[in-house]
């Protein structure tokens, strides 16, 4: 609610003053406040009318994060050629910007995996590791990065990943963004069938969940299958 008050007053003093970029910043940040509260019809009214000012006024590095609400909002929906779109020009709004280009990519490439494109989603992922983020871009697309190659079926791609996700993980103290991850890597390493370290990502995400209260992660690695579970034949033999 503070948030939200101080965009109006920026909204207010950028009408006065006729002054388009405060305008936009304003129309962003309702947007964001909006997504946060899941308000997902908001999100697109204030998102689109930024990205179209910002448009209007050339004011690019504003439109990349106007197109990046509007893509959030479009994916959400399950838009996803709408959301593609919108996320291609948010990226290309933050050329030149190398940390906001690599979280650009990061969310490019998540919907190009969870829209059925793996293999594109591999080459955005390592993109933006390419550009050096930080540990709560990395780590993300780290895990994206492992569950995309092994829907490739990519066993030392997930495996590298892996390890630099490790490496990356015993010098920081983020324990939301590691146990997000873990999961990630629970689900890429089951699925090549490297069961024990799967096991044993999905155990330290249970652990941080328990922790830190993060009933969402807690769900998410629960339904993480880290045992084979015995054909119809071996079940009917015992």
């Amino acid at each position: 609610d503070t948030a939200r008050e101080q965009y109006r007053r920026a909204e207010v003093l950028g009408r006065t003053a006729r002054n388009a970029e405060l305008r936009v910043r304003a129309w962003v940040g309702y947007s964001i406040v909006a997504r946060l509260r899941g308000n997902y019809p908001e999100v697109r009214k204030w998102a689109a009318r930024a990205a179209a000012e910002a448009d209007r006024a050339e004011l690019i590095a504003l439109g990349s994060l106007a197109y990046h609400s509007l893509m959030v909002a479009a994916a959400v929906a399950g838009d996803f050629d709408t959301a593609l779109v919108y996320g291609w020009r948010a990226f290309r709004g933050s050329v030149g910007d190398r940390p906001r280009e690599a979280q650009m990519l990061l969310d490019l490439s998540q919907l190009l995996f969870d829209s059925g494109h793996p293999a594109s989603a591999v080459h955005g992922f390592a993109a933006a590791l390419a550009r050096r983020p930080a540990a709560r871009v990395a780590l993300p697309a780290l895990g994206g990065l492992a569950r995309a190659a092994a829907a490739l079926g990519d066993a030392a791609r997930v495996r590298v990943a892996h390890a630099r996700a490790e490496a990356l993980i015993a010098t920081i103290n983020l324990p939301y963004d590691v146990a997000s991850a873990l999961v990630e890597f629970a689900q890429a390493l089951a699925t090549i069938g490297a069961l024990a370290a799967a096991a044993e990502c999905r155990s330290g995400a249970l652990e941080l969940a328990a922790r830190h209260n993060y009933h969402e992660i807690a769900h998410r690695a629960s339904e993480v299958l880290t045992v084979r579970r015995p054909s119809q034949a071996e079940r009917r033999r015992h």
